[in-house]
């Protein structure tokens, strides 16, 4: 069994970790292991912070040129409110350049939770492939940092302006900013290039729908229904925008109709027989 096979609790293994630590400081084995460990947990206990503090001291000390190391204990020094010294850390790690596709991942990652004191050029400047700039606008989407994922994506797209999956992402990532005008013309053009995405037809509908174009929203997805009506995730949305739009034709009135056959007294989806 190994420490991360799955059974062991993160909580347990940091445990471990400190044990052997407090009995023996000078083992860099137990530090990293600790430093993994630390990243995994949501909190540290005060005695595992301050062996994390005197981890971190005792990089100073020494050449470290482990970038996976310095960049997990960086981010747990910064989740812990302990700034200074994480952010030495992840200066360390990022003078180091890493070559390592993963030890590059793992820096992007960290960077992209931490955007507000490291900005685009400094991760740029790692020579991230473009598999690692689409996860690290990737990263900074999903904690809601959009401005910065949307540069990114903009970034790629000054170099390679036809990139189909940067494209898509920029698409998304406006419309989860509010910018709907050009969220809708970028899903618009891509939808004219790959009509035969689904996916991209859905996302075209829904930024009609939140941008207030009820009319619009709902010639998308009639449309949508017409070639596969047993796709019920959309019919809330379809219904939303027929309830906004002043004008009704006959192919609503009988989509609405059959959503209503196919739905339960509750609202709930009932299967078809």
């Amino acid at each position: 069994m190994t420490l991360w096979s799955g059974d062991v609790e993160p909580a347990l293994v940091l445990l471990l970790f400190q044990t052997l630590l407090e009995k023996d400081f000078y083992q860099a084995g137990a530090q990293h292991g600790f430093a993994d460990a630390a990243g995994r947990v949501e909190k540290l206990t005060g005695p595992q912070l301050r062996l994390a503090l005197r981890i971190c001291e005792g990089v100073r000390a020494r050449d470290v040129a482990d970038v996976p190391f310095l960049t997990r204990l960086a981010w747990v020094l910064h989740r812990e409110n302990q700034k200074p010294q994480a952010d030495r850390l992840l200066d360390g790690a990022l003078a180091l350049r890493p070559q390592e596709p993963e030890a590059r991942k793992e820096l992007a990652g960290v960077m992209a939770r931490w955007a507000a004191r490291y900005g685009l050029a400094t991760v740029q400047g790692l020579t991230l492939t473009l598999e690692d700039r689409y996860r690290l606008a990737g990263l900074y989407a999903s904690a809601k940092n959009y401005e910065a994922a949307a540069a990114t994506c903009r970034a790629v797209l000054q170099e390679k302006p036809s990139e189909p999956r940067m494209r898509r992402l920029l698409a998304d990532v406006l419309s989860w900013d509010h910018q709907y005008e050009e969220a809708q013309g970028l899903f618009d053009r891509l939808v004219e290039e790959s009509p035969e995405d689904a996916g991209l037809g859905v996302r075209q509908a829904e930024v009609a729908l939140w941008s207030g174009k009820q009319d619009r929203a709902l010639a998308l997805f009639r449309r949508l229904l017409a070639r596969r009506f047993e796709q019920p995730k959309l019919w809330p949305d379809y219904v939303n925008a027929a309830s906004g739009s002043p004008v009704l034709i006959d192919a609503d009135t009988r989509l609405i109709v059959r959503i209503s056959e196919q739905l339960s007294p509750d609202g709930k989806e009932t299967p078809p027989c």
